[in-house]
C-alpha cells in the first residue's frame, strides 16, 4: 500500500528540482499553496489557503480519496485566485472616442487666418525644402492600406508560425502649417499577419481624438513640437490657445504614435501625454481602434509610452 501510494504521489505531485527543499504543487492551486514531502517520516504535508491536512502514507486509500473529493468540491465553489491578495474583477471597459469640435464659425476662420499670418511674417515655411522628418526615409505614407493578402514570400513560412507582427510610427495625415517634428505625426500601425504559411499586410491609423478632430476639420489644427522654437514658437501659442476654445479635449490630445504593448489581453497604442488606445485585431488581420482604456475612470492622467514588463506577472 505504501509503495503504491508513494508512486501515486510522485505522479500526482511532481517534484521541483530547482528548489533547495523538495516542494510540490497541486495543479490549479494557489501559487502559495504548496505541498512538501518529508523524506524522513514519509509524510506528505498539504497546505491549501491556510488549511493544513497532515496524513501518513500508511493510512487507508479511502482517506486519500475523501480528501481529494473534498478539495475538488472546494475548487468548484470558489476558484483559487491567480495571486495572493487579489480579487477577481471584470476586465475594464473601453471608452469610445467621439469628440465634438466646432466647425465653420467665424471665430474658427479668424484663428486660421491669424495662424497663417504669423507663419508668413516669420518666414518659417518654405514648400521647396520640406522639413527633415517629412522627406526621404521619413516621408509619410500617403494613405492607409487595407488587408492585402497572399504577399510574395521569399523562402518558407513554417505552418506553425501564426500571428501578427506590428509596429507603430508617426505618420501625419495632414501637412503641417509650419514646423514639424518626428513626434508630431499621427500614429500608424503597420502589421504583417502570418497564417498557415501566408502573409497579409495592413496599415491603419490609430483613431485618436486628435486624429478624428483634424479629420473632421480637414487639416492640422493642434500645436506641434516642431512649432515650439524661438520667438516663432511664442507667437504660435496665441492661435493655439484661442483654438482650444473650439476643440474637444475631453478625450485627450495625443497621437498614439510611440509604442505598442500587449497587456491583460489587450493591444494598446501608447503616447507619453495621453491615455492608452485599445486596438483590436480582426480575423483577416485588419486593425480597428476601439477607444480609450481608462480603467473604469481610475486613470485620470496620462499613461507612459515606455512601460517595463514584469516577466513574473505578465
Amino acid at each position: 500500500m505504501t509503495t503504491q501510494m508513494f508512486s501515486y504521489l510522485q505522479a500526482r505531485y511532481p517534484l521541483n528540482p530547482t528548489m533547495s527543499c523538495t516542494y510540490m504543487r497541486r495543479p490549479g492551486a494557489h501559487p502559495t499553496c504548496t505541498g512538501m514531502m518529508n523524506s524522513s517520516s514519509r509524510r506528505y504535508h498539504h497546505f491549501q489557503l491556510g488549511r493544513k491536512a497532515l496524513f501518513t502514507l500508511s493510512e487507508r486509500a479511502s482517506l486519500w480519496k475523501e480528501v481529494e473529493k473534498q478539495e475538488q468540491q472546494e475548487d468548484e465553489k470558489e476558484p483559487s485566485p491567480t495571486c495572493r491578495g487579489t480579487r477577481t474583477r471584470p476586465l475594464p471597459s473601453v471608452v469610445a472616442v467621439d469628440p465634438k469640435p466646432c466647425k465653420g464659425s467665424i471665430f474658427s476662420y479668424a484663428i486660421d487666418c491669424l495662424e497663417m499670418l504669423i507663419v508668413k511674417m516669420m518666414y518659417m515655411y518654405d514648400s521647396s525644402s520640406p522639413p527633415r522628418y517629412l522627406s526621404g526615409n521619413f516621408a509619410p505614407v500617403p494613405a492607409e492600406t487595407p488587408p492585402t493578402t497572399d504577399l510574395p514570400v521569399t523562402g518558407h513560412l513554417p505552418e506553425c508560425l501564426n500571428g501578427e507582427f506590428m509596429r507603430v510610427d508617426p505618420n501625419p495625415k495632414f501637412a503641417p502649417v509650419a514646423g514639424y517634428h518626428w513626434f508630431d505625426g499621427d500614429g500608424m500601425i503597420h502589421g504583417i499577419c502570418i497564417k498557415n504559411g501566408r502573409a497579409t499586410y495592413v496599415s491603419r491609423y490609430v483613431k485618436t481624438s486628435r486624429f478624428k478632430q483634424e479629420e473632421f476639420l480637414g487639416g492640422a489644427k493642434f500645436l506641434k513640437v516642431g512649432d515650439i522654437k524661438g520667438h516663432f514658437g511664442l507667437l504660435m501659442f496665441i492661435p493655439q490657445i484661442l483654438r482650444l476654445l473650439l476643440m474637444d479635449l475631453s478625450y485627450g490630445h495625443g497621437t498614439g504614435n510611440t509604442s505598442l504593448v500587449y497587456h491583460n489581453g489587450k493591444l494598446l497604442a501608447l503616447y507619453e501625454s495621453d491615455k492608452p488606445y485599445v486596438i483590436k485585431i480582426l480575423e483577416d488581420g485588419d486593425l480597428q481602434t476601439l477607444g480609450i482604456l481608462d480603467y473604469d475612470k481610475r486613470l485620470g492622467h496620462s499613461f507612459t509610452a515606455h512601460p517595463k514588463i514584469d516577466p513574473f506577472t505578465v
